[in-house]
């Protein structure tokens, strides 16, 4: 029997347990949710287009991670806070996502929070039993995140309601990406342990595994029926996303928790050997690579020609997509998050110290900043719909938590 519950328009702020049952290294089955077939929200296919809805589903918008969203506006000129949801025990340090009228985020307090995208206010939460670090994917009608607890977790989007979870054995911060009835996501917090996973979207149960030796802390990024991540092992994996056999690898000086960006038949990725690299999609042959003055944990967006990526070295960097030619750089402060793209502009949080950070807009073309909003620590990359940039934030000032701030134009 579904227990089917409509929450449009109402605000439970209801906090639903997984049931697990059966747990195996293969996966669980637990509560079986249902999705409002109205609401269901984007379908991704194995191409890894994404139909329905105004949406930013998943973390880089879209399998590929490549950060750009097309056909999109975002606010070019001064911005204020529209509202800010700070009802929590923790803090955010992933990227929402934001669907139908819905916000989504995972927090350090162990839930998994829905917001009303205009309002900011709770709709429900869904308690994960670790903390919630990855961000979440929302495809037909279901939330999928990963926890610190060492699980991956499939969630009703429309009630919160919990439909598995696959306990992994590692905790999970990587973000899943979903492509075709599957989700594929890294895991791992340990030098010695580290996978990543292909796991059934409608059940849990795993279809395969691959075993790097250490962590994979990077968002796979899917594209033509292959998985490209990075590892803590300072490679970067091409895997078959049907088998899990490796196609190939490449080795950078350092560890990569970049996630791969793909794009016109090229890999865009950094490494904490302070590079950023192009790789031939075909075989992981280097292209090009790009040095900065510090580590690249931010993942590459690809818009127009142009790769834009941020470096622990306080700066954007603008690179010539076919040859890694700088075009422009712009300063801020510690720059971990990745850029959004849309119409044009770019979109980048930073961290100016363990309590303070902001979020800024930066013409594409120009590298000229357009606007800049000072904010708690953010680590996130801001998801921008609607004329509205999400952003989340990672370390709170003063005494209480800040979760998810809607910034808009200001009138």
């Amino acid at each position: 029997m579904c227990l089917k519950i409509n929450v449009s328009g109402m605000h439970l702020g209801v906090s639903r347990r997984a049931f697990l049952v059966g747990i195996s290294a293969a996966g669980v089955s637990g509560l079986a949710g249902c999705s409002d077939p109205e609401n269901d929200g984007p379908t991704v296919g194995v191409d890894g287009t994404i139909a329905g809805g105004v949406t930013v589903p998943m973390y880089g918008h879209n399998p590929a991670r490549t950060g750009a969203i097309p056909d999109r506006t975002g606010p070019t000129d001064t911005v204020t806070a529209e509202w800010n949801f700070d009802d929590t025990d923790g803090y955010v340090q992933r990227s929402p996502a934001v669907v139908d009228d819905v916000v989504y985020a995972g927090c350090t307090d162990n839930y998994l929070y829905a917001l009303d995208a205009a309002e900011g206010t709770k709709l429900w939460t869904f308690e994960a039993g670790g903390s919630v670090v990855s961000s979440p994917a929302v495809v037909d009608g279901t939330v999928y995140i990963g926890g610190g607890s060492g699980a991956v977790y499939a969630v009703g989007a429309d009630d919160g309601a919990g439909k598995w979870a696959t306990i992994t054995g590692e905790p999970v911060f990587s973000s899943p990406a979903v492509v075709d009835g599957t989700v594929y996501v890294g895991t791992g917090n340990r030098p010695d342990a580290g996978r990543v996973l292909a796991l059934d979207a409608e059940t849990g149960d795993e279809q395969w595994a691959f075993e790097t030796g250490t962590q994979v802390t990077s968002s796979p990024a899917v594209v033509d029926d292959t998985v490209f991540v990075g590892c803590h092992d300072n490679n970067v994996y091409a895997l078959d996303a049907a088998s899990g056999d490796q196609r190939w690898t490449f080795e950078t000086g350092g560890t990569v928790i970049s996630s791969p960006a793909v794009h016109d038949g090229t890999v865009y990725v950094g490494s904490h050997d302070n590079s950023v690299y192009a790789l031939a999609q075909s075989d992981g042959t280097e292209q090009w690579s790009f040095e900065t003055d510090g580590q690249v944990e931010a993942s590459p967006a690809v818009a127009d020609g142009t790769v834009y990526v941020g470096s622990s070295d306080s700066e954007v960097y603008a690179l010539d997509a076919a040859s890694g030619t700088e075009q422009w750089t712009n300063r801020r402060e510690s720059m971990r998050s990745s850029p959004t793209v849309v119409d044009g502009t770019v979109y980048v949080t930073s961290q100016f110290d363990l309590s303070k950070g902001g979020c800024w807009a930066i013409d594409a073309g120009s590298g000229e900043t357009l606007w800049t909003h000072n904010t708690d620590a953010m680590r996130a990359s801001p998801a921008v719909v609607n004329g509205a940039v999400y952003v989340a934030s990672k370390f709170p000032s003063g005494g209480n938590y800040s979760m998810i701030t809607m910034l808009t134009a200001e009138e």
